[in-house]
This record gives C-alpha cells, structure tokens and sequence, in this order.
C-alpha cells in the first residue's frame, strides 16, 4: 500500500518543458504531500517524457520492494498502489507461459511483466485493489489504471502540455501547476450526495478516473479515457440462492487477503459482514496451516451499544481468535475539523469520517492491515430504499383505487407530491425512489438553492441505472450504488481514514469475482419475509456464527453530528459560516444559510446540511487559503 505522483509531457520535446532539475524538484514535492501514505520510503524517477515520485508503506517483502519494478525490457516500468492477491499465480502464469522466472520482490514485481506480455488489458488478470502507473518507453507513452471497483484512488489534470496526476488531490496542488479552486458547479450536488458524482472532483480542472477505467497518455495526442471493466456487464443470471458457493468464494477472497509480511487484523464490530469476514479470516488461517495470528478490534466509543460489543465478544469466543477492545476517544469534532479535511481530501461529507479516522489511528498502535466488511450492503441488499415499506406498499396499492390524495391520507403518509409519485413508480422505474432516498436536501433548500445549480446531480446515477438494464430490477439498484455511491463515499472514506494513519484497508467483499457472483443472484433472493435484509449473508451467519449475529439489525458509528452541533457549538459554527469575507457567507444565499443556523430547533434539523457546509468551509481553508495549499495544518502535523 502506497501513494504516487507524477506527470507527463504530452509533447516531450518542446522547448518549454522543465529541466530534469527541475522535475526532480517538483516530483519530489509532490510525493512528500502524501507522506502520510507511504512513510516507509520514498522514491523518485525521472524520464525524458514523465516522471514519478512514490511513497512506500511496506506490507509484502519488507526489504526488495521499491518502486518502479521493471521488466526484462526495462522501458517498461511500473508504479503501484494497493495489493494483488493473487501475484503467486500469477508468477507462475509468467513463468509457464513465457519462461519469467520472479524470484524476488513484492506483489508488485509481475505487473511490468504481465504489460510486456499480455498488452494494455493485463489489468484483467489481477486480483487486488490498484492504481497503476505504466511507463512504456518503447513509444514514450503511459497508462493509469484504477481498479474495477474503486477501493484505490486516482486524480489527474491537464496543464497544457503537462499531464499531472496523483492519488490524492493535494499531490496535484504541490506540483505548482494549479491551485485548489473549489468549482461551484459541484456545491449542490456535493450537499445532496455527500459528494461529488462523476468525473468530476470537488477542484475545478481536476478529474477522477472511475472504476475499472484507464487513462492513456501518448505522445501529441489528448488523454483518452477507456473502460476495461463494469460490473453489470460481467453478470449472467443463474437460478437459485447459490448459497454454498457463495461461502466458498467469500473464504477463498478472504483467504487470498490475508497476504501480508506485516500483523494482520479485522475490523469487528460484531455486527453481520465483520463477523462473517472474522470466520472467513479463521478458515482462511486454519485451511493454509500458517502460524499466523489474525486478531479481531473491536473499536468502541463512549456511547457505543454495549450489546454490539458482546456480540463481538461472542464472535471471537466461537472462532476462538483473540480480541482487543479499544475505546477511541469521542474527540473534538470542530476543534480536529481541519486536520480531518487534510486527509478527507477530496471530501465526503459522510458524518463517519471523522470517528473513522480516530478507530484508524488506534488500530494502527498494532496493525499495518485492517480487514472491513464494506461493500456488503451494496451487493447483498443491506439499505431500505431496495425495498419499499409496509406503509409506502400499501399506498401504492391503493393509489391505484383510491387515487393520490385518498391513499395518501389512509396510510397516514405525509410526504410531498414528487416523492409520492416516486413511489408509485417503483413497480416500473426504481430511479424515482432510490434518487430520492439517497439525497439529503429539502425541497425547500433546492429552491433557495436554484440559482447554484449548473448540472443534474442525479445523471450519473440514472446512467448506471440504464448501464444495468440487462439486470432484474433490484440488482440494477444494487449495481447503481456499487458503481456511485460505494467508491465515490464508503470506499474513498475507507481509503483517506486509514492511510491517514498509515494503515491499509482491505475489503474482502470486494474482490470482483464476489462482486460479478453477487449480482448474478436474482435480487428476490436478497430480502426475506418482513423485510428481511441481506438474506444470503445472514444464511452463512446461521451456518458459522452465533445465533444473535444473523438477527441483528445494522449498526454504523453512533451519528454524533447532532452532539457537535450542540448548543455550545452553534457560536463557532456561526462565526464558520457566517462571518464575512468566509467561503460559505460569499457563496451560499445569506438567507438561506442563517435560516439553517436560526435557532437550535433549526440546527438539530437541518444537521446533516450543516455538518456539510462546514466540510465545505474548512476545505476552503486548509487547500484554497493556505499560503501552500498542500501543507498539512498544525494539528495534522503533529497527528
């Protein structure tokens, strides 16, 4: 697990290029704003076309495994980010097929050899979560991947005649080739969303490479985008639950997973998808006869549930593997805010964020690697709106008899016009509802709004939608958020909090072929009787786990944004949002924003768009108003 940075020169031979000098300078600038990524070495190179700067968290082959790797045509170099798991079959592909003996290095050592014998789509090969850089210099060309379903991240900028990219935002501001700019076309949909949809970042003229995309970049030519991978396109339906090989595909990814020269934990909360990935974890030791220990964290704050605590006791008893329960500190959300922007970097405005990065820095007193269960939710059905309710059923029912208003009054449903009419959708075009379940504002904050909105926040959405067609109606909503809503907020939140505190999460839930086996399961298999959630993973919790775990309902990090707004804190966050000359008093309507902040009611009500406003001024601060707007606050230094 690592971060990198670079650029490349479209035109390597024009006269305004930067000197070698020059580049080395730049480069290396840019890698050490994401020391925090890698804090284990640094590496930089420099080539007549590109250049590239690297930072190391060492977690397979401690001692060989520097960057770039290179293969027997050594123009052909590599620089990487994330883990393959499956790079030992893959030695042996190279070595049977093509005579490549690797003896030595990390998993990153086959990639430049796989480019040179298998192309451009050798990506298709790999089992792991990635960002790769690929310098060909044959042709003086470079390729940027990221994988399928985007646990690793990737930035990008053209600047003239320079290509600048990175795996953080700030790498591209320490290049000195752009500022950070917040780009207004992007406010109202990062406040409905969370965060910015689409190719789109939260900076004007810097891009995302989305999952299971590429960038190409060649001499004289505008980088090209190209998809290699999309998951509903790699989903062919079959019959039944497929229950027992589903267990088998979730111990061998978790298995494969465990690779690591470093201690190795699981994220327990003790509910449902960490509990699976404990047992899997267990299985995966027990069946290679390794000598290895995988201990289990469970991570409590002082409002945790004490009953979510043990059943993570439980979990542990029966497997049998040890467990350490750490207490994070509730922290000082306002007082850390700017710090936590730092390393949110692109921002989420997901209310997790903060409490994640504080469970990351306890988990890194022990470990180097963090097992998760995300991504379950997205591909097993773990959120309502995959569902309608018993009261939004039976309106639907009886609108067709009683018309609109009727029903609405006989089910006691106070909702507004739109979203009822959403509803009564659901039967032919899920987008309506599942639109508006995953957005935030009011209908009134869109009308105070309506001047700031440039773009349809919801049209990348809708796109997946049509993407998936070919899928039953809940899998294509399954598939919606797998391609949106889980990289562009859970997996970028995933990624920020723990290499924040320099440690690397992986997700067993999402290597790909679970994620292709997932939602070539008919969605009607996802849902038991009275709304019954993630049918199939609680089945395998029935076969492997306490009984409680397969009974319990979702638990998330206690939502204590209502705490940070709390009567005491109204004055900062006033003084945040409403003093002149601020980037929310300048850019929001003024009315608008004091309506939110009026009285405590108000507050409390208008929460989660407050928290969010407040994101969106303290990014203003750290990376638009800082003298440099890569360097860390006093507080992220010191952290």
């Amino acid at each position: 697990m690592c971060g990198f940075a670079g650029l490349y020169l479209i035109d390597c031979l024009a006269s305004s290029n930067p000197s070698a000098t020059d580049l080395e300078a730049r480069i290396g600038a840019m890698a050490h704003s994401i020391e925090h990524r890698g804090p284990d070495a640094q590496n930089v190179l420099v080539e007549p076309y590109a250049a590239v700067g690297f930072r190391r968290l060492a977690i397979v082959d401690l001692v060989t495994g520097d960057q770039p790797v290179r293969a027997a045509d050594e123009r052909i170099q590599v620089f990487f980010n994330g883990e393959i798991y499956n790079h030992l079959e893959l030695r042996e592909k190279l070595r049977r097929e093509h005579g490549v003996a690797i003896e030595h290095g990390s998993d990153a050592a086959v990639l430049p050899h796989l480019y040179e014998h298998y192309g451009e789509d050798f990506v298709e090969l790999l089992n792991g979560m990635f960002a790769i850089c690929v310098l060909d210099g044959r042709d003086r060309s470079m390729r940027l991947y990221r994988d399928r379903l985007g646990i690793k991240p990737l930035y990008f900028s053209q600047q003239g005649n320079q290509v600048v990219f990175g795996s953080e935002l700030k790498t591209l501001f320490a290049s000195g080739l752009l500022k950070a700019e917040i780009d207004t076309a992007q406010l109202v949909p990062f406040l409905e969303l969370f965060y910015v949809p689409g190719t789109q970042t939260i900076c004007k003229g810097i891009e995302k490479l989305l999952p299971g995309e590429r960038l190409v970049l060649e001499q004289g030519r505008s980088p090209r985008r190209e998809r290699y991978w999309r998951l509903a396109d790699r989903v062919t339906a079959h019959p039944g639950d497929r229950l027992d090989e589903l267990d088998a595909l979730l111990e061998d990814a978790t298995r494969l997973q465990l690779m690591a020269d470093v201690p190795v934990g699981i994220s327990l909360s003790g509910g449902l998808d960490s509990s699976l990935i404990a047992h899997y974890a267990h299985q995966g030791l027990m069946a290679s006869g390794s000598s290895a220990n995988v201990r289990a964290f469970t991570i409590a704050f002082p409002d945790t549930d004490p009953g979510e605590l043990d059943c993570a006791r439980q979990v542990c008893k029966k497997l049998g593997i040890e467990q350490i329960e750490i207490t994070a500190a509730a922290g000082d959300f306002l007082a850390e805010l700017d710090n936590t922007t730092f390393f949110n970097d692109e921002p989420v405005a997901d209310p997790a964020v903060f409490p994640s990065l504080l469970v990351s820095r306890a988990a890194a007193q022990h470990v180097k690697v963090l097992l998760a269960g995300s991504g379950a939710d997205e591909l097993f059905a773990g959120y309502g709106h995959y569902r309608l309710t018993g009261r939004c059923t039976a309106y639907r029912l009886l609108a067709h008899v009683l018309g609109d208003g009727l029903a609405a009054k006989a089910v006691g449903m106070n909702r507004a016009p739109a979203e009822r009419r959403a509803i009564r959708a659901f039967g032919n075009d899920r987008m309506p509802y599942h639109g508006r379940a995953m957005t935030h504002l009011t209908d009134t904050d869109r009308s105070a709004l309506q001047p700031l909105v440039a773009n349809d926040h919801l049209s990348e959405l809708a796109e997946c939608f049509r993407n998936a067609s070919n899928l039953d109606p809940r899998n294509q909503q399954l598939s919606a958020d797998t391609e949106t809503y889980l990289p562009h907020q859970l997996l970028s939140l995933l990624d920020r909090t723990t290499m924040g505190a320099s440690i690397e999460g992986r997700v067993p839930f999402l290597d790909h072929r679970v994620a292709e086996f997932a939602l070539s399961i008919h969605g009607d298999h996802k849902f038991g009787n009275k709304f019954e959630n993630k049918l199939l993973l609680r089945k395998l919790a029935q076969r492997h786990l306490p009984g409680d775990v397969s009974t319990r309902k979702k638990h998330g990090f206690p939502n204590a944004v209502q705490k940070w707004l709390s009567p005491e804190a109204i004055p900062e966050v006033r003084a945040q949002l409403c003093d002149p000359g601020t980037f929310v008093a300048q850019t929001f309507p003024k009315a608008w924003v004091e309506g939110l902040l009026q009285t405590e009611d108000s507050v409390t009500q208008n929460a989660l768009t407050v928290h969010s406003l407040l994101i969106l001024a303290s990014w203003h601060r750290v990376f638009c108003e800082a003298s440099h707007s890569a360097s860390k606050p006093a507080a992220a230094a010191n952290g």
